[in-house]
């Protein structure tokens, strides 16, 4: 059984960057690690995020808790 798949990106502008497959499949994408303290979540998302849009989510692992 062959397990290698071609996958083709659609609407990736020149300059953008998107999910390598093995990334994908590691799960690493699953969520962010807060680095923050109670009540300030923070998370860091690499690559940076330039703009933030509608609709957008970000999932992340609190370390604190909230009071």
């Amino acid at each position: 059984m062959n397990t290698t798949h071609d996958f083709k990106l659609k609407n990736v502008a020149d300059g953008d960057t998107a999910a390598s497959q093995e990334t994908v499949v590691a799960g690493s994408l699953t969520y962010y690690a807060d680095t923050g303290a109670a009540d300030a979540y923070v998370i860091t998302p690499a690559p940076a995020i330039t703009a933030y849009a509608a609709g957008q989510r970000f999932s992340f692992k609190a370390t604190n808790a909230n009071t």
